[in-house]
């Protein structure tokens, strides 16, 4: 059994295409998977906007899951008229792999829907995104000693670079620049080539700009523009700090 599900510009309504930016999410899964639903608000969450309805869109996110032996595996297309981004991830929860989809398809989002420095409006949510699974332990706080990574079962390493990446965003919704800062330099420390460091290298620049330490975010965002050219992510990028 499959589930679908589409997000979409919160100006949107269900009996008209929207007529500004947009963002869909396909979500297709096994019926033991987190449902569209779901998907979709853990996306809104982060995002920072009410999702309602479907329909055409400036950006589109295609996430497929299929049951591999011991594990799920994650086929995500994200397009948007900055480029295509394609990735295949895998881990042993489908929780996990649905929380991936929602951290990638929120930072594709147009500027103009997302809450973020640098980006336009965007409607506030209280939602919260639905939480990677209870024994992946959590971020440690300051002065504490992070605990090893898991490495006894496949999904480990990919739900702890999903709790710094998601961390970041949801500090960044909230306005704390510093504790976003803190994350995203943890991540890419630590996962230098990472399944999330072009999410990490977005909210690294929003978050320098949050700071107000714009000369710095304007440099991180052009060396995002020029060594990721293809990015789906590029627009977000290009609004970091961007002269009004």
């Amino acid at each position: 059994m499959l589930v679908a599900g589409g997000l979409v510009s919160p100006t949107a309504v269900a009996s008209e295409a929207p007529t500004g930016p947009s963002l869909h999410l396909e979500w297709s899964a096994p019926a033991a998977c987190p449902r569209a639903s779901e998907v979709r608000e853990s996306a809104s969450a982060l995002l920072g906007a009410r999702v309602v309805g479907r329909g055409p869109a400036t950006t589109q996110v295609k996430a497929r899951v299929r049951a591999s032996a011991r594990v799920f595996v994650l086929t995500i297309e994200t397009r948007s008229p900055s480029g295509t981004d394609r990735r295949t991830l895998k881990d042993e929860r489908c929780a996990v792999l649905a929380e991936a989809a929602a951290v990638i398809a929120a930072a594709a989002a147009d500027p103009s829907l997302a809450s973020l420095p640098g980006a336009g409006g965007g409607v506030t949510s209280d939602r919260r995104a639905t939480p990677v699974p209870g024994d992946i332990a959590p971020e440690p706080g300051p002065g504490q000693v992070e605990p090893p990574v898991s490495r006894d079962r496949p999904g480990g390493e990919l739900a702890r670079e999903l709790l710094q990446v998601r961390a970041a965003s949801e500090a960044l919704r909230d306005g704390r620049g510093e504790d976003a800062l803190a994350a995203v330099d943890r991540y890419l420390r630590s996962y230098p080539t990472g399944t999330f460091v072009p999410e990490a290298r977005l909210h690294r620049s929003e978050a320098l700009c949050l700071l107000g330490r714009r000369d710095e975010a304007r440099a991180a965002a052009a060396a995002f523009l020029r060594e990721l050219p293809d990015s789906p992510l590029r627009a977000r990028v290009s609004s970091v700090c961007a002269e009004k």
